[in-house]
């Protein structure tokens, strides 16, 4: 209703507009119009006046236009309202004017050089006040009309007058103001009536608004309560119904229990044309009315063209005398959980398995530390056995504790994985060990545990501190080594010399002191500091701050594999330069023994490197085999399948890895196929019996041992067998089940016969 004022209150705004505008119109747009239609006439006759008095007057010879007027032409202008009239040559000169001092006269204005002497008509409104186009004041409003005079198509002069147009402009000046009261009055009285019949449509509109209100809220009212319902039984997520106690017709139902088509309970529920309880089952309707409280039975329902295995609850609705008139009735579909029940049951065996069978130690707690399960790996690494394990809460465990291990356990079941580094641990026994442990969170059954990764690294440290302990006796001999010590400037003037150096080389400090480095380690004499810079060249760059071997000469001529490093430094702004040399004769010698000690522990330690890839690859394969099986039993459980299995890239053709020629074998000349699992081989030269009766000789088989090569591919093959057995098991119930359907079919046609006969 609001929106209706608004647009009401604009209509009258728009209405009151256009009436105010009317006249404005009138005054400002249509009065022009008509006056510039009016005088656009008066031009129009005037040029038509104008070729008139042209060709009755004019004379047209070859090449000059003659205007000859008579006596009546001045009475003959006058009537017709022309002011003056000129008559022009070829050249634009004015041969005849009815005011003769125009005569002799040129026009040589732009209008009649580019227009009228071209042929083209021209004429213009002049009003009161205005100049003429040759520049004259009139006096009153004129049109002043330019008419070319041709003779085959070449210009020989023109006809010009002065057409008095003056009386019409006064009439339409006084017409229009007139006029212009009328469209005001109008106006103003339209809107008077305008205003009254809105104020009383004003009125009505209240009075409808209030009505309407009152309606809008009852009706809003009696639609929220209907929504409610509707939206409770809508978001009810199981198939909802609400059920005719006499007739078993649908009321009112949810779109999760009308998915199948009908109108009565057993139609929509099980397919049939008749209630449950002529076919044998229990009735939910029935056990209500015959209780008379709520009831839960199992049921087999049509979902989809699928029967599943449902859970129907069953509630009364009676009428004020007690007598049960509709029943409210939900099911659950329970198929999915009667099924995946038994596949738990079987994946957590297959689970455990492969948990056994892992390399590295596995543990399972719960929130409050208390250990679930442990795999035989732990144990081994423990020594402890499975009754002992499952009694320890880790939280109080003492070296957890003293290592800060439950606080991370603790981290663990907010979320958060940890991996600590190698950390030494005190197993049963004293026994010192090195060990590793991950945790990450799972979820088992909505419940929050701890999958706790122990791997023993202590043979890989053992190696690493042997490398360790090695390179600490290399050091403490080097350390002990007596260095020459040589100190000169930067000239190479040697300023110092020790005793280690003089041993070394041969030189007493008095020798080797005041001559030149360059000269002592090269052995030859050399005239400047570039000497020790030729002999370092030999043998490698020159780096200060840097250790660096070469050979030097002894004063015996003797060869000497030195160490050197040279370090720079300043005093008093001279440069000077120390030298430590260190006779590496012996260590060359010891290098030479430590190389071989050093090349087996390298092997020793590449070794290790090799055993603990082994171990990171067989915890990759062990994640890996975790995840493709938790794939494989979730698409078995999504497909609803036995038919999942697990594709093994290590197949082979078994017939070309044996030689086999018997092509009446199913998997002759096939792809590579599981053939262990086919029925009727000729392995061996022998046809071969069933899958479970030959599985036992398969698995000695290479065909067999090759695709399971792999841990990975041996328990994708053992999920294999399994879904197998399932498979044919699966087999054996459904005509189990198809044989029984038979004989009490046929058990029903004898009884039938017999009460026939």
């Amino acid at each position: 209703m609001r929106t209706k004022k608004v647009l009401l209150i604009l209509i009258l705004l728009v209405v009151l507009g256009v009436l105010a505008g009317l006249p404005l119109i009138y005054q400002y747009v249509i009065s022009p119009d008509i006056e510039n239609h009016i005088l656009l006439s008066k031009q129009k006759e005037a040029m038509r006046l104008a070729e008139h008095l042209a060709s009755m007057y004019g004379d047209r010879g070859k090449n000059e236009f003659g205007f000859h007027p008579g006596d009546m032409f001045l009475d003959y202008i006058r009537s017709f309202s022309i002011i003056k009239v000129k008559a022009y040559n070829s050249e634009g000169v004015v041969i005849y004017s009815t005011e003769p001092g125009d005569l002799g006269g040129i026009n040589d204005e732009p209008y009649f050089r580019n227009r009228v002497m071209r042929g083209e008509p021209y004429s213009e409104i002049k009003r009161e006040g205005e100049s003429t186009l040759e520049g004259e004041d009139m006096g009153s409003g004129l049109v002043e009309t330019y008419v070319p005079v041709m003779y085959e198509g070449n210009f020989i002069g023109a006809f010009e007058i002065y057409y008095d147009i003056s009386g019409e402009i006064s009439f339409l000046n006084t017409l229009f103001h007139k006029s212009r009261v009328l469209p005001w009055g109008v106006s103003f009285i339209s809107a008077v009536f305008i205003i009254i019949a809105f104020l009383k449509i004003w009125k009505d509109m209240e009075s409808l608004d209030r009505a309407g209100r009152s309606l809008s809220e009852r009706n809003a009212l009696l639609e929220r309560r209907k929504r409610f319902l509707e939206d409770v039984i809508e978001s009810i997520p199981h198939p909802f119904a609400v059920i005719d106690a006499k007739d078993y017709r649908i009321i009112h139902a949810n779109s999760s229990y009308m998915k199948g088509g009908g109108d009565f309970c057993y139609e929509v529920a099980h397919g049939k044309s008749a209630p449950c309880d002529v076919s044998g089952e229990v009735c939910t309707l029935k056990e209500i009315i015959n209780r008379k409280s709520p009831v839960i039975v199992e049921h087999r329902h049509l979902i989809n063209n699928e029967e599943r295995i449902c859970e129907v609850h069953g509630y009364p609705l009676a009428n004020e005398r007690g007598e049960i008139v509709r029943i409210i009735e939900y099911s659950m579909d329970v198929t999915e959980r009667v099924k995946t029940e038994e596949q738990i049951k079987s994946t957590n065996q297959m689970l455990r398995d492969v948990l056994e069978s892992a390399p590295t130690g596995i543990l399972i707690v719960n929130e409050a530390g208390e250990v679930e399960y442990v795999n035989k790996t732990m144990l081994m690494m423990s020594g402890l056995d499975m009754g002992d394990f499952l009694s320890l809460n880790l939280f109080e465990h003492e070296q957890y504790r003293r290592l800060g291990l439950d606080e991370l356990l603790k981290r663990v079941f907010q979320g958060e994985a940890f991996e600590t580094g190698p950390v030494r641990y005190e197993s049963l026994g004293g026994l010192e060990t090195y060990r590793v442990f991950r945790g990450i969170p799972v979820s088992i059954d909505q419940k929050k545990k701890c999958f706790i990764f122990v791997e023993d690294l202590t043979e890989r440290i053992s190696y690493e501190n042997a490398l360790k302990e090695s390179r600490e006796r290399f050091r403490a001999v080097s350390e002990n080594a007596r260095d020459g010590i040589v100190t000169f400037d930067e000239r190479g003037i040697i300023t110092y010399w020790n005793r280690a150096a003089a041993d070394m080389f041969g030189y007493g400090s008095e020798e080797a002191v005041g001559r030149r480095i360059g000269e002592i380690l090269t052995g030859r004499e050399v005239t400047d500091w570039q000497g020790i810079g030729e002999f370092l060249s030999k043998q490698g760059s020159l780096s200060i701050g840097s250790t660096f071997e070469v050979v030097a000469f002894a004063k015996t001529g003797e060869e000497i594999p030195v160490e050197m490093s040279i370090a720079r430094w300043n005093t008093e702004g001279d440069v000077n330069y120390t030298a430590i040399i260190r006779d590496i004769t012996d260590r060359k010698a010891l290098e030479d023994a430590l190389l071989h000690e050093k090349e087996k522990i390298q092997g020793l330690y590449l070794e290790l490197l090799k055993k603990n890839e082994i171990i990171e690859e067989n915890k990759r394969r062990l994640e890996d085999a975790i995840e493709k099986i938790a794939e494989l039993i979730h698409d078995v459980v999504i497909e609803k399948s036995f038919g999942v299995r697990f594709k093994n890239p290590a197949l082979k053709k078994c017939y070309e890895l044996k030689g086999c020629r018997y092509e009446d074998c199913p998997c002759y000349g096939k792809e590579a196929m599981r053939c262990w699992a086919v029925a009727g081989t000729f392995c061996g030269g022998e046809v071969k019996g069933g899958f479970a009766k030959k599985l036992s000789s398969c698995e000695e088989c290479e065909v067999f041992r090759n695709s399971v090569s792999d841990p990975l591919f041996r328990i994708g093959e053992l999920f294999n067998t399994m879904m197998e057995i399932l498979e044919a098991k699966n087999r054996e119930l459904e005509e189990a089940y198809n044989e029984l359907k038979m004989t009490q079919s046929q058990i029903l046609q004898q009884e039938k016969m017999a009460s026939i006969g």
